[in-house]
C-alpha cells in the first residue's frame, strides 16, 4: 500500500463528484479494494462524469477534512479504455 506522498495510478469508476463548479472537484473513485476520495486541483477534461470508467495518477496525501483518511491528489485523470 502507497504512503503519504507517494506517486500512484488507479483505475476505477466514479460515483459522485463534488465542487465540480469550484474548477477544484473532488471526486469518489471506487475500484476493487474500496472508495476512494480524489481531490482534482484543475477543472474535469470535457465528458467526465459519474459512471465513467477513468484512469487517476497522482499522490497520496492525507485528506485533513476527512479525519486524516487518505486521498489521492490527483494530477491527471481520463476514461479508461
Amino acid at each position: 500500500l502507497a504512503r503519504a506522498g507517494e506517486p500512484v495510478k488507479i483505475a476505477g469508476t466514479i460515483e459522485k463528484i463534488s465542487f465540480r463548479w469550484m474548477n477544484r472537484p473532488i471526486l469518489r473513485v471506487r475500484d476493487d479494494t474500496g472508495v476512494i476520495p480524489v481531490i482534482m486541483f484543475t477543472p474535469l477534461p470535457e465528458g467526465i462524469g459519474i459512471g465513467d470508467k477513468v484512469e487517476v495518477t497522482g499522490m497520496i496525501m492525507r485528506k485533513f477534512l476527512l479525519r486524516g483518511e487518505p486521498a489521492i491528489s490527483g494530477i491527471s485523470i481520463g476514461k479508461d479504455t
